[in-house]
């Protein structure tokens, strides 16, 4: 049985469909997978990491605003469609799932006429075009939240949850403290700027950075290429890219600051850098949330401003679950400056108890069987 997935251009679609191509293979070790997803995004290296094939197809992004890419882009959409259509063909695979992402579109639709049947998993709050546009094509809409179910067809939507890989429960904290040399009495920060990067939260960080290293130890992931044009301050480190933290550092030029571990990336390594993070900083990815939900990790929220992220901050905010600092103010009141940073995250950490709400907010959010769930939605057209 051969399964197409489908997604990428950012890591968000690509973490839960791994979670559910695991489960998929525990419970038909006979099934094959081939990755869709686009030439230039993140997903190729984390997808053939993980033994599974890999195939770029073109693809458009569909703005809607005026901009003259639209009328190119319209053209590699259809140029992806044809790619699609006859790799399906030669393909013949079981069905298609796609997790989102303009990539997926043109293989939806091809794959809707020859007859293969596709599935759709929303993750955000607030459906995005592409699921959108793939939604009336497909056998079965899952969503990660149930008030998420209303925007699409209730006969063939059902709630299942995030799905989550099972090598994040199996992180090594002491690996990472003896890798970078961690003070075990001194608070950890993970800061994740998503599978690509977030340049303004890199740039809040730089600013706060001298302030920030005398209470915490801070690993931020800056996203490859994001790092360009920073002025690293005098007294930090910039380490350059690092697929795993089982690799050396690279020496750098000029002083050095033990408490502050730039990586362009973090692969393999992400489940024991979660393990060492007492606070996670992070932007508002519905993947990267559900994996901090699952882990119980106290988590603050710096979405992308005026995005779909600001809207899934605010859910996890409105519960309790995470606290949530917008970008251009970042703070926990009436704070403004981006250097404010640092007094806020000073005092989550000086707050044991405000920490233990969180982590006990943010794990009773999402369910722990999203996987399960996911593939007894697939399952009849499994076992046909």
């Amino acid at each position: 049985m051969k399964i197409i997935l489908s997604g990428g251009g950012t890591l968000g679609p690509v973490f839960p469909l791994l979670a559910l191509a695991e489960k998929i293979k525990t419970a038909y070790p006979t099934a094959e997978f081939l990755w869709l997803g686009t030439a230039g995004g993140p997903e190729r290296a984390v997808v053939e990491a993980r033994g599974i094939k890999f195939k770029a197809l073109a693809a458009g992004k569909w703005r809607r605003y005026f901009s003259w890419r639209n009328l190119s882009d319209l053209f590699l959409t259809k140029w992806g469609f044809w790619q699609a259509l006859f790799l399906l063909v030669r393909q013949r695979p079981a069905m298609i799932i796609s997790a989102g992402g303009f990539n997926s579109v043109p293989t939806v639709w091809a794959g809707w006429c020859l007859g293969i049947p596709c599935f759709i998993h929303q993750q955000d709050l607030q459906p995005g075009l592409a699921n959108r546009l793939m939604a009336p094509l497909a056998r079965k809409i899952t969503v990660v939240f149930k008030e998420v179910a209303k925007f699409f067809p209730a006969k063939k939507t059902v709630w299942t949850g995030n799905p989550i890989r099972s090598e994040l429960f199996q992180g090594q904290k002491q690996k990472v403290i003896e890798k970078f040399k961690l003070e075990p009495d001194l608070p950890t920060v993970l800061i994740l700027g998503g599978g690509t990067g977030a340049l303004g939260l890199n740039e809040l960080v730089q600013q706060a950075l001298p302030e920030l290293t005398k209470f915490c130890q801070i690993i931020q992931m800056t996203g490859r290429g994001k790092t360009v044009g920073m002025v690293i301050p005098e007294g930090t480190r910039q380490c350059g890219c690092l697929e795993s933290v089982g690799e050396q550092i690279p020496a750098c030029a000029g002083m050095t600051n033990p408490r502050y571990h730039p990586l362009e990336f973090i692969g393999a390594d992400l489940a024991d850098v979660l393990a060492a993070s007492e606070v996670v900083i992070t932007r508002a990815g519905l993947s990267t949330l559900s994996e901090l939900a699952a882990l119980g990790k106290a988590t603050v929220i710096v979405p992308m401003p005026n995005s779909h992220q600001e809207v899934n901050a605010r859910y996890f905010a409105e519960r309790g679950a995470a606290l949530w600092w917008p970008q251009d103010e970042l703070a926990a009141g009436e704070v403004t400056a981006p250097t404010d940073l640092t007094p806020c995250l000073r005092a989550l950490l000086n707050n044991p108890s405000r920490l233990a709400q969180l982590r006990q907010n943010i794990a009773a959010l999402l369910p722990a069987d999203a996987a399960d769930k996911w593939l007894e939605v697939l399952r009849p057209w499994m076992d046909k």
